[in-house]
């Protein structure tokens, strides 16, 4: 710093160091040596930090805004914030969005709460994104998720429950059905079995509400080739055709069921 270009006044809390020059300009407190001690606001290249110096170091409470407007209230040591604190900014929708919980190198590391009008999320953070285990809650249409996370998206395995009580316990990649997992309605009916991009696919079990039991393949989200069919404790082969018995229900089991796919 530039003492030269550094003017002196006294106020009632103390001396009182304004310094200006192209680069910053410091409002506050100083010690003998005219550098930066005690509460103080520092403006730097469009950045602003506003809380406790030491030495013209940031040290100790303080709340800091970078170029971005983000902003960061905690406690300083050495220039950065340490341990827990706050994190305030704007996400691509423009909405205002609060996070409190560990944060190193200004940015979102370990486990933290995120909170705006559209979510409310508790879990793992890794470099400002959703990483490990979380629990994140769509506060507008009342969706859940409770489960792993993988570069800020659901990738692992986890549990998501739709607001109308269907609910689906399995794999996700990118927030998409895709591995195994369970399928369950309010209704009754079930499907466990292998997913592809969200469209049942593969080998995989259907449970009709009516106690009926397909276990075999799967295409495009339906029953699609040979397997069993299990019904009223009577198992048969069987095959079907896109979602459809090739040979009905009623010759497969001499009696008629309620329901078919």
């Amino acid at each position: 710093m530039n003492k030269n270009k550094g003017t002196n006044r006294t106020k009632d809390n103390g001396e009182v160091f304004e310094y200006d020059c192209e680069k910053y300009l410091y409002i506050g407190e100083t010690d003998k040596n005219q550098m930066p001690t005690g509460f103080g606001v520092l403006y730097t290249q469009g950045q602003k930090y506003e809380g406790n110096f030491f030495r013209g170091k940031l040290i100790g409470l303080g709340r800091f805004i970078n170029e971005e407007g983000k902003c960061f209230e905690g406690i300083f040591e050495d220039n950065k914030l340490v341990s827990k604190g706050t994190i305030i900014a704007l996400n691509k929708n423009n909405k205002r969005v609060e996070y409190f919980g560990d944060v190193i190198d200004f940015k979102k590391n370990g486990k933290g709460e995120e909170i705006c009008e559209e979510y409310k999320y508790k879990g793992d953070f890794v470099e400002d994104l959703r990483n490990g285990y979380g629990r994140l809650e769509f506060l507008k249409n009342g969706d859940l998720y409770d489960g792993e996370f993988s570069k800020g998206e659901i990738t692992g395995k986890g549990l998501y429950i739709w607001s109308n009580k269907q609910q689906y316990k399995g794999d996700f990649v990118n927030g998409i059905k895709h591995g195994k997992g369970k399928y369950k309605w309010p209704d009754g009916y079930e499907y466990e079995g292998e997913y592809v991009n969200g469209i049942r696919e593969g080998l995989g079990e259907y449970k009709w509400s009516d106690g009926r039991v397909f276990k075999g393949r799967f295409k495009d989200g339906k029953p699609d080739g040979k397997g069993k069919l299990t019904f009223k404790g009577k198992t048969v082969n069987c095959e079907y055709k896109n979602g459809k018995p090739t040979v009905s229900i009623k010759k497969l089991f001499k009696e008629e069921s309620k329901n078919d796919w």
